[in-house]
């Protein structure tokens, strides 16, 4: 999927949800405040681990803003039970059960109380997550703020209506009445790449090191909205057991990543937790000339574009030297063609020689 079409599937995305939840007009007197968060995933992969904190903020009681309504603690929603919305390709929503946020409060007077409400802090465990308030896209994300109408009944203090408002923008637009109160953001998970140098062939020295370029290419529309670096840290595991942190030789203005290195024989390079959808571009030099052919994953080439997918991923690079000895037969991974050409002229030997006896006996 293009660069383009992801971006204007996330646009479409966001209409869509808004659809969902920007009835306004008339509703049915409710005395809970309700509250659930759905959950945009880009590449449509279920959050593996994320947690999400719901914060309510108390703005006014009675209209005057000096006047503060009971504290409600911070709620802490898990994704670990979302159910999954939509078929196929747009499965791209997940949902959480409603939080009644008042369910506990104890109100001191009669009065309307109006409180605002946000997503707050977040763990996301190696993916990424960021409230839709947060995004600067058009101004055209989502405030939520409610009003609790609390009355005496008898000398209690009972919750007789909750009534719900958005605006789109945080200035420029009017708060409008809405049956739904429902927060967004959006979550991209991460994966892991490493590539790892293989030689082979008998003349073959495991020792040389092979030079490497590579590219590592965030999404573009990930790197405008998440506003921080999608790629992790790179580094080098050497045959010997020790560990190299490889940081790049630049960051060009498009963000992209540019690393030089060597490999050799059963060494590889490590790209740590990155944002899904990164491509990773890998080139060796061209060894042709000392007798070496190349592969990447198993193709014959020198340079190869992988994606960046969820859960760990891998990528062989393997040099094979074939060499011609005087016998004519080229020697590569195994001694095996030089056991198969021997069978052969024993083979032939054997049969001339019985061809030369039956010759002589009918003499």
């Amino acid at each position: 999927m293009g660069k383009t079409k992801r971006l204007m599937l996330l646009m479409m995305a966001c209409a869509m949800i808004f659809s969902f939840t920007s009835i306004a007009g008339a509703q049915e007197d409710k005395k809970e405040a309700n509250i659930d968060i759905a959950i945009m995933s880009l590449f449509g992969n279920q959050p593996e681990h994320l947690e999400v904190d719901i914060v309510v903020e108390a703005v006014s009681v009675n209209g005057n803003t000096a006047v503060s309504g009971p504290a409600i603690p911070v709620i802490t929603v898990d994704f670990a039970d979302a159910d999954n919305f939509g078929p196929g390709e747009n499965e791209l929503f997940w949902f959480t059960d409603p939080v009644n946020v008042i369910e506990n409060v104890q109100w001191p007077a009669p009065g309307v109380y109006r409180y605002k409400v946000s997503l707050g802090a977040f763990d996301a465990g190696i993916g990424h997550f960021i409230a839709f308030s947060d995004i600067d896209m058009d101004n055209d994300f989502r405030y939520l703020e409610f009003e609790v109408y609390v009355r005496n009944e008898g000398g209690e203090m009972v919750v007789d209506a909750v009534t719900a408002y958005h605006k789109r923008g945080d200035t420029d637009h009017e708060w409008q009445k809405v049956n739904t109160m429902r927060l967004l953001g959006l979550y991209v998970g991460s994966g892991t790449m490493t590539v790892t140098k293989t030689v082979e062939g008998d003349y073959a020295d495991v020792d040389q090191q092979f030079v490497f370029a590579m590219e590592i290419h965030p999404l573009e529309e990930i790197n405008q909205i998440f506003g921080y670096d999608a790629v992790g840290a790179v580094s080098i595991s050497r045959s010997d057991g020790s560990t190299e942190t490889l940081a790049p030789t630049t960051i060009d203005a498009d963000g992209v990543y540019f690393y030089a290195f060597t490999l050799a024989h059963n060494e590889s390079v490590h790209i740590d937790y990155s944002i899904y959808g990164t491509s990773v571009v890998i080139t060796e030099d061209d060894y042709s000339d000392l007798g070496f052919e190349t592969t990447i994953n198993g193709e014959d080439t020198l340079s190869a574009t992988v994606g960046i997918l969820p859960g760990a991923d891998s990528v062989s690079v393997v040099n094979t030297l074939f060499i011609l000895t005087p016998t004519g037969i080229a020697i590569a991974a195994a001694p095996g063609v030089l056991i198969a050409a021997l069978a052969v002229a024993v083979l032939y030997f054997v049969t001339r020689k019985k061809n030369d006896i039956e010759e002589y006996e009918e003499i």
